[in-house]
């Protein structure tokens, strides 16, 4: 029997070993010469735990399969030196033969070094997707430091919103410049300069996107703020000037301190610039009127332009400051002083 073993196991390249019930290799094919890691011994008398270490502690397996106890079992992909002429892969199939223990050698290289180079790929594919998702956090954190949140989450999630254009909306627009700061800072050391900007500019933001709006962008010790974009907000005219009155309230007691302007009107809104270069923002006469009203404001006061204060009603507490010219602007304009808004009760 074992003559055909070797025939039949021979023709798909399969080498066998048989071995007695104390585990000592009675029989071996050509093959396995081939197949196993053995230089200048004879593998007929050696014990199979010692030719295949791989079978250490199967002991009592090996005896299951012995007594018939056990169908057979087998060890996949065991690498070896020598298979094929460097390291290599086989499986070990065990079963009971009339002879005794039949194991069979079976040569995986190329499946063995298959599995492990889509192993390998599919570990550098985890570390590159790793990397990946880093750089994608540190891009939305850029992102969101230069452009407003709700416009990086549109753009991030639909990139054909990123082009230049827009249309025309109604914005509640604000400014805020700290009144005498390049006076105040003439005599201060640069970084401690910009340290006293960054903190007084920090609150401005802090409180425009806590009451609804978006900062769109700095100029220099000023900043501006948009509300009613990119969101819908139908009370955006009230919470730009509850926002105004939050600020200017916040550095009451600061030396140096914001004066405010506000005003409401249609404006165009969207991508302003190139493929190149953009920049979200609005533009229009309701926004050059909310910056002329600001430069008029003194410090610590807020002026809103006519449009805001219809909207705002009775809810405001204003003061007339008349009817207006604007730099720029031949048309005159209606501007007051904002001193309070009365909560509403429903």
């Amino acid at each position: 029997m074992s003559d055909l073993y070797e025939r039949v196991l021979g023709k798909q390249g399969v080498g066998f070993v048989i071995c007695d019930e104390g585990w000592a290799i009675e029989r071996v094919s050509s093959e396995v010469g081939q197949l196993v890691d053995v230089v200048g011994e004879s593998i007929e008398g050696m014990v199979l735990t010692d030719l295949f270490p791989e079978m250490f502690g199967l002991e009592g397996v090996l005896a299951e399969v012995w007594r018939g106890e056990r169908a057979g079992f087998a060890i996949e992909k065991v690498a070896r030196a020598g298979v094929g002429g460097g390291l290599g892969y086989v499986t070990l199939g065990v079963e009971k033969v009339a002879e005794g223990l039949l194991v069979m050698i079976r040569d995986v290289t190329k499946e063995g070094t298959l599995e492990q180079r889509i192993t390998q790929q599919r570990n550098e594919l985890g570390v590159l997707a790793q990397e990946l998702a880093i750089a994608k956090e540190k891009l939305n954190r850029l992102l969101h430091q230069y452009v407003p949140a709700e416009v990086a989450r549109k753009m991030l999630a639909n990139p054909e919103a990123a082009r230049p254009g827009g249309a025309r909306q109604e914005v509640t627009v604000l400014f805020a410049d700290l009144r005498n700061f390049t006076r105040w800072a003439e005599h201060m050391e640069p970084t401690v300069m910009m340290k006293a900007l960054n903190k007084k500019l920090s609150v401005a933001v802090e409180i425009i996107q806590a009451h609804g709006g978006i900062l769109d962008k700095f100029m220099g010790d000023a900043v501006m703020g948009l509300f009613n974009a990119p969101e819908a907000d139908a009370e955006h005219a009230l919470h730009g000037a509850q926002a105004a009155l939050a600020l200017v309230r916040a550095m009451r007691d600061d030396e140096v301190t914001f004066s405010v302007g506000v005003n409401t009107g249609e404006a165009f809104l969207g991508n302003l610039g190139t493929e190149a270069m953009m920049n979200y923002t609005a533009v229009g006469d309701a926004v050059n009127q909310a910056k002329r009203i600001q430069e008029m404001a003194l410090q610590g006061y807020v002026y809103i332009g006519e449009e805001t204060q219809k909207l705002l009603g009775e809810r405001a507490v204003v003061k007339s400051l008349g009817t207006l010219r604007l730099r720029g602007r031949e048309q005159t304009t209606e501007v007051y002083e904002l001193i309070d808004i009365e909560e509403r009760i429903e």
